[in-house]
């Protein structure tokens, strides 16, 4: 599976006659700033785990998945096939624990971090937030469905809200630029709106 980029919008005008053309409910979702992760799972059991590479080929980083703070080596379901989310650093952690050793970011901090094979310890401050999943086992109607899924594999997911119409995405990115985004204590950059209906 290719992990190509997304389609961009920055003004108000750009995003309603996008919308317009896509339907009429929308499920928005923070986009965390970190590092890509791509989980693979067969019968519940993580096989591999990677990151994202160049979008084709990603880096091998499963030995690290047992020291990831909430990746899960067994899922509560014997579910087959892949998990995709970003592995963030939380910034109060970042502070207290990277930034003395002269770390610049912690988006840098994850990705260094999810693919060094030294220092077990500063790992276990990498958290996934998930954010697909792919799977043959079942069809998603809905992103909504998607997401609930992944709640049901105890796994977190990527903060999100649904069911919004394109006024109310536009008013929830508006809402984010002004006051949410600097109250959160992970770096985002910016918002993903998904068209509901898959």
């Amino acid at each position: 599976e290719v992990m190509g980029s997304l389609f961009k919008v920055n003004s108000e005008d750009e995003f309603i006659k996008w919308a317009a053309k896509k339907g009429d409910k929308f499920l928005l979702a923070e986009k965390a700033d970190g590092c890509t992760i791509v989980a693979y799972y067969e019968q519940g059991k993580l096989v591999t785990l990677a990151t994202r590479g160049d979008g084709v080929t990603g880096e091998d980083i499963t030995t690290n998945a047992r020291y990831f703070e909430n990746v899960r080596l067994k899922l509560p379901i014997a579910f087959s096939g892949t998990l995709r989310g970003e592995g963030i650093i939380y910034s109060d952690r970042f502070e207290q624990h990277f930034a003395p050793l002269g770390m610049a970011n912690p988006r840098n901090a994850a990705s260094g971090k999810a693919r060094d094979t030294k220092n077990p310890e500063l790992k276990r401050y990498i958290t996934v937030k998930w954010f697909d999943v792919l799977t043959n086992d079942r069809t998603f109607a809905t992103w909504e469905e998607k997401f609930s899924f992944i709640e049901n594999l105890d796994l977190e997911p990527i903060p999100y809200r649904k069911e919004l119409s394109s006024k109310e995405v536009w008013k929830v990115y508006e809402e984010y630029v002004k006051h949410s985004r600097k109250k959160l204590n992970y770096w985002i950059d910016g918002l993903v709106c998904r068209i509901s209906n898959m």
